[in-house]
């Protein structure tokens, strides 16, 4: 049995149709097991996608990052080797829509959400709160990234 390493990477690429695919056929003909992968749009024509896998012992991850660069798809790679083996924001940050986002079960969302309802005063206030600041903030991101008016930002909303 081949021993596994868990890789998370950041790939900086130019948006054009079908650059995903390109970019997923090459891993997977390179032998890497890929776990979860996510674009964010960080403008039209620029974008992150970061990629969780798993890597064998054989695959060098530098070899990797040096032959998937190029002026037409992907501008530049970070990379990490996790240490202990688990996805994690520490050895992976990770950006959700312009911001440092984290990736978690949504049972333990529900339980600090419980707590917060059983614990705090006001706490129903508090999440309200915190969701319309996250829905301005994400409203920004988006206008910034992409022309929104009064005529289509009830369809760009549906979309998301």
């Amino acid at each position: 049995m081949k021993i596994r390493r868990l890789c998370g990477s950041k790939l900086f690429i130019r948006k054009s149709p079908g650059l995903l695919s390109i970019i997923i056929d090459y891993l997977e003909k390179a032998n890497v097991f890929i776990m979860l992968g996510h674009q964010d749009n960080i403008s039209q024509k620029t974008g992150e996608y970061s990629v969780f896998s798993k890597l064998t012992r054989n695959i060098d991850p530098e070899h990797l990052a040096r032959k998937i660069r190029g002026p037409e798809v992907v501008s530049d790679v970070e990379y990490g080797i996790s240490k202990y083996g688990m996805i994690h924001s520490v050895d992976f940050p990770l950006t959700l829509a312009g911001f440092r986002g984290v990736i978690t079960r949504a049972l333990t969302i529900v339980d600090v959400i419980k707590n917060l309802v059983e614990n705090v005063p006001d706490a129903e206030g508090l999440l309200t709160i915190s969701g319309l600041k996250e829905g301005v903030d994400v409203s920004k991101y988006l206008k910034s990234i992409m022309p929104i008016n009064e005529n289509n930002y009830v369809g760009v909303g549906k979309k998301l």
